[in-house]
């Protein structure tokens, strides 16, 4: 009820006449931009871990998400925001699936050339926790020399970060870019320097099926992409069986109608390869092979 009276304003009008405003629920709009900044945050993550960005772009990206976030925050704690909001924005936070590539960043951290200290701050954000999170990492002079000449540079972050104790904090979670900030991302995606191997084909013609179709009917590309990052080095086995569970289960639902004929026979070259490094699980193979086999009824997974 005082919810509801919060969002029912009440004015005057004529001769003693009360005309009710339309509810006008701000933080349920700023609600929803938190999620369209969480799920653009697991999108760069995941380009990440399967090499499709490098570690500059990644930090620059989550640079703006921060930035994004607070924004929504400091609008929330200055508009004077309902405990449903915070109750919301934590529950909003608390995605399974965010917990489960925060567990995947922090393994593979080293391999995507994240420092310790990136890699912790990039987690805390993911799940939403800037109070914990503080600002952006700011590189030394060895951290910075560490980086492969070649790469872009990463912007430098914004200067006046929220103070640590303004924000609410979440125990899971996640946050990522605002509409405009996920154009962003596609941009510098585009321009990212790519690793130029045996598998730089196969790659560029999975990424560009990949935005070929839409989301719901990616997953095989996924798997497919996230093999190719598995063979290149850029994610170990435990992430690799874990992260292609999760996206065989997402593919149950999807149509393979939408995958072309020449995909399908990339995918069938990839398998081909992969099998002779005998190190791939066999049930990938057999979804390269057959993308098929998705809409058998049998419970896949990929094994240890």
């Amino acid at each position: 009820m005082a919810l509801r009276e919060r969002s029912e304003g009440r004015v005057e009008r004529g001769a003693g006449v009360t005309e009710v405003k339309e509810p006008e629920e701000e933080w349920i709009s700023s609600l929803r931009e938190l999620e369209v900044i969480r799920d653009a945050m697991v999108h760069v993550t995941r380009n990440l871990l399967m090499g499709v960005i490098d570690r500059t772009v990644y930090i620059d990206l989550m640079t703006k998400y921060y930035e994004g976030i607070r924004r929504v925050l400091l609008k929330a704690l200055e508009g004077n925001y309902p405990n449903e909001f915070f109750q919301s924005y934590t529950e909003t936070f608390s995605d399974p699936a965010v917990t489960r590539l925060v567990s995947f960043l922090m393994l593979s951290y080293e391999r995507t050339k994240l420092t310790p200290k990136e890699a912790r701050w990039c987690s805390l954000v993911l799940q939403g926790n800037l109070a914990d999170a503080g600002p952006p990492p700011t590189p030394t002079a060895a951290e910075g020399a560490a980086v492969p000449s070649g790469i872009a540079e990463t912007r430098a972050p914004p200067a006046s970060p929220v103070q640590r104790a303004s924000l609410p904090t979440t125990a899971e979670g996640s946050a990522a870019a605002s509409a405009t900030a996920t154009e962003e991302a596609e941009g510098e995606r585009a321009e990212t320097i790519q690793v130029v191997d045996e598998f730089t084909e196969f790659f560029n013609h999975l990424v560009a099926e990949r935005d070929r179709l839409p989301e719901k009917e990616r997953p095989i590309i996924y798997i497919a992409l996230l093999t190719i990052a598995y063979a290149r080095g850029r994610i170990g086995r435990e992430v690799l069986v874990r992260m292609g569970n999760e996206y065989l289960e997402r593919a149950k639902g999807s149509d393979l109608m939408w995958i072309s004929e020449r995909t399908r026979g990339v995918m069938r070259k990839l398998a081909s390869r992969l099998k002779r490094r005998g190190d791939v699980p066999g049930l990938i193979i057999q979804v390269l092979e057959r993308p098929e086999i998705i809409t058998s009824g049998r419970d896949l997974r990929v094994e240890k």
